[in-house]
């Protein structure tokens, strides 16, 4: 728009003048060159300003403006158009706009320009402008603000209460739940505490296997719920013979374990295989028929007991030995 906007003013400014219906011959003696603001104020830091330059030359007088940035400071210069057109017989008019902007406050000056034509170099006059760091709202006269620094904004003391308030309401939250959750688990026993501290893990494993299996035949319980306490049990019960934490390892960690230190009176194939299937129905939503969710509880059952009696002929071959 600020490009259509200008070439119009040029295109008006390059119309030649009439008088009573006939054109004006004339032509200066020597060329001359003017210079003006063409864009109205007031202007503010960084604000796009169009400089006009008119010279009135015969056609026989090339005119050249200056491109060179240095020739501009402390103006920026964004833009320039160039027009040129016969304004009388042998008089021909060229209308130049630089569109500029400056970095600075107060009244800057505009800079002289060396303007070419033909052999002849044509300096305009200096252009003073005056540059506000903001516009004035309710003033009728226009005058120069300092730049002063970003606002500092004021606390209210009601904003401050909400924070502070929300602070603790969240804090107070976060105890109650903690202590909700502290309750819940201080009325449920510490399994694994209870398995390293309990003198016979056998008769507890076997024990807690056939309360599985009855709780699972008489719908007491679901599948879900007795491969989760099948797998918590012969972990307990493997950990506490062999002495080491099994229920805090995956499933794949307890392989490697088992393979690493060589258990031989573990069933590694059979024990890992029941552990695996208890994470497809945890974790897989796998869902195995109810016979074979019987089976699998007879199977570690046999599993426990397998490992109690070499448990035990290793004892008595050790004391055998001695």
């Amino acid at each position: 728009m600020r490009k259509i906007i200008t070439t119009a003013i040029l295109f008006l400014l390059l119309v030649p003048g009439t008088g009573c219906g006939r054109r004006e011959h004339w032509a200066p003696e020597t060329p001359t060159v003017s210079g003006s603001i063409l864009s109205e104020g007031p202007f503010t830091i960084g604000d796009p300003i169009d400089i006009l330059y008119t010279v009135i030359a015969d056609r026989q007088g090339k005119v050249g403006f200056p491109q060179e940035e240095e020739l501009f400071a402390p103006f920026t210069v964004r833009g320039f158009s160039q027009k040129r057109s016969r304004v009388a017989k042998d008089t021909y008019k060229t209308i130049a706009v630089y569109t500029v902007a400056v970095f600075e406050t107060g009244t800057v000056t505009f800079p002289s320009l060396p303007v070419k034509i033909e052999e002849q170099v044509l300096n305009t006059e200096p252009l003073q402008i005056h540059i506000l760091s903001v516009l004035p709202k309710d003033e009728e006269a226009h005058r120069l603000k300092e730049i002063v620094p970003p606002y500092r904004p004021r606390t209210r003391r009601s904003t401050v209460l909400i924070v502070f308030g929300s602070i603790i309401a969240a804090c107070g939250i976060g105890y109650f739940l903690y202590r909700f959750v502290k309750s819940k688990k201080r009325g449920r026993p510490d399994v694994e505490t209870q398995a390293a501290s309990d003198p016979d893990p056998y008769g507890r494993s076997i024990e807690a296997l056939e309360r599985v299996r009855a709780g699972f035949i008489k719908d007491s319980i679901g599948t879900k719920q007795a491969y989760s306490e099948l797998s918590l049990i012969m972990r307990l019960f493997i950990g506490s013979i062999m002495r080491f934490n099994a229920s805090r390892m995956t499933t794949n960690q307890l392989a490697r374990y088992l393979k690493r230190d060589d258990f031989p009176i573990v069933p590694q194939r059979r024990f890992l295989g029941l552990l695996k299937k208890s994470d497809l129905v945890k974790f897989a939503k796998d869902s195995p028929e109810k016979g074979k969710v019987v089976s699998d509880v007879d199977e570690s059952i046999g599993i426990v007991r397998e490992v109690h009696d070499a448990i035990g002929k290793r004892d008595e071959k050790e004391g055998g030995g001695d």
